[in-house]
């Protein structure tokens, strides 16, 4: 990926009705990560507090480590 790329993950979801599919986008980085963990069932808690601190910690990853990955790349 270079840097003019933008992570995207693109799904096809079920509309309420019946045969209803419709695509759907997904671009920001803490959506992507959720999306990936709670699709594979296995890298994410389904409920109870254990979800909550796995989405905390992927909040973390996705803000505080990417945002700082992207300010230190600027300074050679």
């Amino acid at each position: 990926m270079n840097g003019n790329s933008l992570p995207t993950v693109i799904d096809k979801v079920r509309l309420e009705g019946p045969n209803r599919i419709a695509r759907s986008v997904l671009t920001e980085n803490l959506a992507i990560l959720a999306y990936i963990a709670h699709e594979s069932r296995t890298l994410i808690p389904r409920e109870g507090v254990t979800c909550w601190r796995a989405l905390e910690a992927l909040s973390f990853m996705a803000s505080e480590i990417h945002g700082t990955k992207a300010i230190l790349q600027k300074f050679p």
